[in-house]
């Protein structure tokens, strides 16, 4: 049997169309594209050659390791667990991602915030009028129950303060990336500066945008901009005035985005 690498120098790499996800970089150069179904064990990679009786496995010695870690995680994180467990994983052919700016614009964004409430005092005014009491016949002062007719009368304003509870929680967010990101780029809106910065006390949110970035930077890597997005989300995430030039870049980004998704 000849050596595997001898034969992917033959030819090997036609045997599977470039159309599929999943492959390995070789430690030589270049890439071995891997059929929809293939074994990850401890010694490397075993997949059936088309209109082959028997299995063939690229060693791990044979790839690029360090590339495979940065470019195929899931093979990575496979490789890992055979070393250290002795465990072989199936792989099946892998579900046709979306659009790479769709995938990230769509991510999910839902934000419960924390309830606020406020006491505030408030004056209420109102007219009371009080009838004059009157002098009886026999020298005693009568204080009347029931208005006297031509009888004199006074009437003065009467305050009275109150407090009441005054909730001022803002209401959940359940939206996408796309939706959130544009409520805090909007410069010309006070509104948006106010929301960035309840959400600021929810570093969470920031953390898992800045992932689907990184991602995104990972399936475009010829694409600066995820790079110049990730840091105006940067900016706008930290605690201080709101930035309108970061605002800015992000909407800048957003539009881009959502062009590159076939969005707009």
């Amino acid at each position: 049997m000849k050596p595997l690498l001898t034969l992917i120098a033959a030819g090997l790499f036609t045997l599977v169309q470039a159309t599929q996800a999943r492959s390995l970089p070789l430690a030589r150069g270049g890439v071995f594209p891997l059929p929809d179904h293939a074994v990850v064990g401890a010694d490397g990679v075993t997949f059936v050659r088309p209109g082959e009786a028997k299995p063939v496995t690229v060693k791990w010695n044979d790839l690029d390791l360090a590339r495979l870690a940065k470019q195929e995680t899931a093979l990575e994180a496979a490789r890992q667990k055979a070393l250290l467990t002795g465990e072989k994983t199936v792989l099946g052919p892998e579900p046709a991602r979306l659009n790479p700016y769709a995938e990230f614009l769509s991510l999910p964004v839902n934000i419960t915030f924390r309830a606020k409430e406020s006491r505030q005092s408030r004056l209420e005014y109102r007219e009371a009028t009080q009838q004059v009491p009157f002098v009886a016949a026999d020298g005693t002062i009568v204080q009347p129950a029931i208005p006297r007719p031509g009888q004199g009368a006074v009437t003065a304003g009467v305050a009275t303060r109150s407090e009441i509870l005054v909730d001022g929680t803002r209401p959940p967010i359940d939206t996408s990336a796309l939706g959130f990101l544009e409520m805090i780029s909007d410069d010309k809106r006070t509104a948006s500066g106010n929301l960035l910065r309840e959400t600021r006390e929810h570093p969470a949110v920031f953390a898992n945008l800045l992932a689907g970035l990184r991602e995104l930077q990972r399936l475009v890597p010829e694409d600066p901009t995820p790079t110049k997005a990730a840091d105006a989300l940067l900016d706008l995430s930290r605690t201080g005035p709101v930035s309108i030039e970061a605002q800015r870049r992000m909407g800048e980004f957003l539009r881009y985005a959502s062009e590159r998704a076939g969005w707009r």
